[in-house]
This record gives C-alpha cells, sequence and structure tokens, in this order.
C-alpha cells in the first residue's frame, strides 16, 4: 500500500514494525476509513489510504501528507494526483481528531 504512493522509504521502515506499532496503525487506519467522524466529515477515504496515512502518523508522528494522493494504478488510469483542497482539508481535519489516539500509553 504504502508503494502505490510512493513511500518506498517508509515501507522499507514498516519491515520491522513492532506488534504495538502494528495495532496502533491498524487502529488508526479503521478510525480515518471507518469512523463517525469519518462518515460526518464526508465518508471513507478508503482502506489503502487511510492505512498508509495512519503508518506515516505512527512512524513519523508529523501528519504529513502522502507523497502521492492517488495511487499508481489510479495514475496509470489517468485520475488527476492533485486532490481537491476540500479532500486534503478532510483528511487533515480527521487525523488532527485521531493525534491524541496514536499516542503510546505513558508509564507515568
Amino acid at each position: 500500500m504504502l508503494r502505490s504512493h510512493g513511500e518506498d522509504e517508509l515501507a522499507e521502515r514498516a519491515l520491522s514494525l513492532t506488534d504495538d506499532e502494528l495495532t496502533r496503525i491498524g487502529t488508526l487506519g479503521a478510525y480515518y476509513a471507518f469512523s463517525e467522524q469519518a462518515m460526518a466529515l464526508g465518508g471513507s477515504m478508503g482502506g489503502t489510504r487511510a492505512l498508509s496515512l495512519a503508518t506515516i502518523d505512527v512512524l513519523e508522528n508529523t501528519g504529513r501528507d502522502l507523497r502521492w494522493s492517488r495511487t499508481q494504478r489510479e495514475r496509470e488510469m489517468g485520475w488527476s494526483d492533485e486532490f481537491a483542497e476540500a479532500d486534503a482539508a478532510r483528511d487533515r481535519a480527521l487525523r488532527v481528531h485521531a493525534i491524541p489516539e496514536q499516542q503510546p500509553p505513558s508509564d507515568a
């Protein structure tokens, strides 16, 4: 999934995920794709995009966008790689609300 969005370096890093990181990616990905908040903001972004963004959020904690907004296949089919600003804003708003969920529990 990551490579289809131009995230080759992140895909290499994902090969050594811990169980905790994998669980957090799955939880965030499900939130991004299927939560009530996602539906309220306009619907699911799709599983590939959701899990790829969740991987960025867990491994980098930067909130950056994917290198390619569309998958390689979508681009080969002629889809524009640029998302409408409304879609990008929706994705960012959803991710901002999820930030506290991605932090590991403190030992305090």
